[in-house]
């Protein structure tokens, strides 16, 4: 059932495909909404997309920002509201909000000469912003306005108000109490976690250990959607590798070339130049594959091993690439190896291969799940790096247990577990946030802020305020 008492806080991109029946959208300035300025590499890698020159490259820039304009325009229903501001005195009003300006006395939308932190809210091709309201949620907002504006003449700030008070009490926007301004944070009454019993990934958990706010915004908030192509090659790489050593395509040069070239696809890269480079890491990855690695990927015992374990109170699932056989000396198993690839250029150490969360838990779900547990006693855990050569085959980085290794493991997988149940997510000051999507929104940063702070109302506009109010 769809929240009555929420707001939806979305990026324009992420509201495509979605209807409201009233939207506003923030931050209609120059510079921002279009944006006018992008980061640029050490050349001009667009130059390499075709024959266009630095005007038809700005004019596609501004056209594709017209375009976001006007997917979130078209995102409402009812009423559409657009907001502008000066930031430290300067900026001005998007371009774009001349569309909706008055072509003549009677047309509609935005005044000549609204100044930048103005409301424009206006509805779309209604002159008279005093018209007659669509239904009573707009009839209240239009009262409200009317209240609090105090260039407006006193006997028609009361008759709003006397209005106001004799609309019937089922009207939200009648009650100041349900007003944005007046209200804290809204909460979800059902826990993430339903009986604090918690259902995850080995990533999703092993983000938390590295961040717990990092953790609540990709996994618990859902602002970290995208499917980058770094993932989208590593997918396709792995794909290669699986079928060849099953034996569905044929090992040699020309064949896994071949199945390499059906399945690359430059859309998912941000520019030909970046699909290029990651072309030719490709292809050494397929030699390396062919002249190393094959051989003994021919004799794995499993690939692509779903598994699900509990901990504790907690279910952890999770996909293995690949399991492998370990010999020993006198030529019998001593055990698997459980392998996971990795397509970054720089292999990790043994120190942070030995410190991996990821490894720590397969080696938990190779004694736990049925279906690994039968393939044999995990011996060591592997992060296989394909774009890298030794002694012959992928590089490689291991984690080996030890007597205890598996208490170990839980030791430290219990309290992550048990906190992201418990909605714990406070940010980490000592996390990896290198490559993090979320320092614009995040308090350890300065450009970020407290996500999930409460709003504090104004002194007397808080609900024991308006309580004692009524009371007198």
């Amino acid at each position: 059932m769809a929240r009555t008492d929420a707001v939806a806080l979305l990026s324009v991109n992420a509201a495509k495909g979605r209807e409201f029946d009233i939207v506003v959208i923030a931050g209609c300035v120059e510079g921002a909404l279009p944006r006018t300025a992008w980061p640029q590499g050490l050349f001009e890698a667009w130059r390499l997309d075709g024959d266009r020159d630095p005007v038809s490259h700005a004019r596609a820039i501004i056209d594709a920002e017209r375009r976001r304009f006007v997917l979130a325009a078209s995102r409402a229903r009812d009423r559409v509201s657009f907001t502008s501001a000066k930031i430290d005195g300067r900026g001005e009003p998007s371009r774009y909000l001349a569309a909706f300006r008055p072509a003549s006395a009677t047309g509609a939308g935005i005044a000549p000469g609204t100044a930048p932190g103005t409301d424009t809210s206006a509805d779309l091709g209604r002159a008279d912003p005093d018209a007659a309201p669509l239904g009573p949620l707009e009839a209240a907002g239009a009262l409200r306005r009317v209240a609090t504006d105090q260039a407006r003449p006193a006997a028609e700030r009361l008759a709003a108000v006397a209005t106001l008070a004799a609309m019937p009490a089922t009207t939200a926007a009648t009650n100041p109490a349900t007003w944005w301004w007046r209200r804290d944070w809204t909460e979800d009454p059902d826990p993430i976690a339903t009986d604090r019993r918690l259902r995850t990934s080995y990533s999703r958990i092993g983000t938390y250990e590295d961040c717990h706010l990092r953790y609540f915004y990709s996994s618990v908030a859902g602002l970290d959607d995208r499917t980058s192509y770094q993932m989208a090659f590593g997918k396709l790489m792995h794909t290669v590798f699986e079928l060849a050593a099953k034996g569905e395509i044929a090992e040699d040069p020309t064949t896994l070339k071949a199945a390499y070239r059906a399945r690359f696809d430059l859309a998912w890269f941000p520019s030909r130049v970046v699909a290029q480079q990651y072309w030719r890491d490709g292809m050494a990855m397929l030699a390396l594959w062919h002249d190393g690695e094959a051989e003994l990927a021919k004799r794995a015992l499993a690939f692509e091993v779903p598994f699900e374990m509990e901990v504790g109170d907690h279910v952890i699932r999770g996909r293995i690439d690949r399991v492998d056989r370990v010999p020993g000396g006198d030529g019998e198993d001593h055990g698997i190896a459980l392998l996971d690839y990795k397509t970054a250029r720089i292999p990790a150490s043994d120190e942070d291969a030995r410190r991996s969360l990821q490894l720590a838990i397969y080696y938990l779900a190779a004694l736990r799940d049925p279906e690994l547990a039968a393939l044999g006693i995990p011996v060591e855990m592997q992060l296989v790096y394909p774009a890298r050569a030794a002694q012959g085959r992928f590089a490689r980085a291991r984690q080996r247990p030890g007597g205890d290794h598996a208490a170990e493991v839980e030791r430290r997988l219990l309290p992550l577990l048990d906190g992201a149940a418990a909605e714990q997510f406070d940010p980490n000051p000592h996390a990896d946030c290198h490559f993090c999507a979320f320092k614009p929104i995040c308090p350890m940063w300065p450009q970020g802020e407290d996500f999930l702070a409460p709003v504090i109302p104004p002194a007397g506009l808080d609900q024991a305020g308006l309580d004692a109010e009524r009371a007198e």
